[in-house]
């Protein structure tokens, strides 16, 4: 397979953070495929209930059978406390012959403790 691109993990946002702490989404990006592969298109969403409150994405080079962080350099702003929030991102390569790899996603329970909030929950890797 020539072109087969895709997200292994999303790595942040992640830890304790506050209401007023700027977030920088990233995530590791994969090439199965046996070509190297320029410009990759990567979008990264977070859903604040049923409020999208991320849309972004990010061009990334992977060469074949490397992995790749992808740093989005648009921040996410906390909404509010006591939230869930779902991150996912996925590649959108339009060669790309195996979609199913494409994708990966995060739940994060965000609990206020004191003066920061915390996350009491994440579970990383499920489309």
């Amino acid at each position: 397979m020539a072109a087969d691109v895709g997200v292994t993990q999303v790595t942040a946002p992640a830890g304790l953070f506050c209401i007023c702490d700027t977030m920088w989404p990233k995530a590791k990006v994969k090439n199965w495929g046996s070509s190297n592969q320029a410009d990759v298109p990567v979008r990264f969403v977070v859903w604040d209930s049923t409020t999208k409150v991320y849309d972004q994405i990010v061009h990334i080079s992977v060469n074949a059978g490397a992995t790749v962080e992808a740093v989005w350099t648009t921040p996410c702003l906390p909404i509010e406390h006591n939230a869930t929030l779902v991150d996912s991102a996925w590649t959108e390569l339009s060669t790309d012959v195996n979609h199913a790899n494409d994708s990966a996603a995060s739940v994060v329970h965000r609990q206020r403790k004191g003066r920061r909030d915390h996350v009491v929950q994440r579970r990383d890797n499920w489309s």
